[in-house]
């Protein structure tokens, strides 16, 4: 019986990660927000606007974004201000692209 709840309670365990990984890569900024607040920018994630800008170099299924206010990285001295989203079948993931 202990066994059976724990393999159930594992089984709710996985399939809530897998739910959250698919509702927080559906939309463009949903997943800008999942990259900064996993990169440990946690009041940018919540509190930054973010604006879709135009890139001089259209690739495909990538799109380029602002956040303002921007993340401050400590390490390299810099603001990381421009993002690139990119769509992956009916997901979207977001990474730092650097100065436009």
């Amino acid at each position: 019986m202990i066994k059976k709840n724990k393999q159930v309670l594992w089984m709710i365990l996985f399939s809530v990660m897998i739910l959250m990984f698919i509702v927080l890569h559906l939309t463009p900024n949903l997943a800008l927000k999942t990259n900064l607040f996993f990169q440990g920018y946690f009041q940018e994630a919540f509190a930054s606007e973010v604006t879709r800008i135009e890139h001089p170099d259209k690739e495909r299924n990538s799109t380029f974004y602002e956040v303002t206010p921007a993340p401050f990285d400590k390490k390299t001295n810099s603001v990381l201000v421009t993002h690139k989203v990119e769509k992956v079948w009916i997901f979207y993931f977001a990474s730092y692209y650097g100065e436009v």
